[in-house]
């Protein structure tokens, strides 16, 4: 028996039960067994860079403006992207 089934959506927090709204109690489940005990940081989709370009590159037909309103930042900050990399 896997004693980490016994938990119900009502024995979760409200950040937890949230959490389980977005990916289901079952995934929450597993985040307790397996991730009890730390403390991580979910960025926002703007904090992945590399993907970002990626997806520049294969969407050519995009403009800055566009990649910027997906995504959420800036088109000053698209144009550094690309410039840069």
């Amino acid at each position: 028996m896997n004693i980490y089934e016994l938990i119900t959506y009502e024995d979760l927090s409200e950040d937890f039960q949230e959490l389980s709204n977005e990916i289901g109690i079952v995934n929450v489940r597993i985040m307790i067994e397996k991730m009890a005990g730390r403390y991580f940081y979910i960025p926002n989709i703007s904090y992945f860079k590399l993907m970002i370009l990626r997806f520049i590159e294969e969407n050519p037909e995009l403009t800055n403006k566009q990649i910027a309103k997906l995504f959420g930042i800036t088109v000053t900050t698209v144009q550094s992207w690309i410039r840069n990399k």
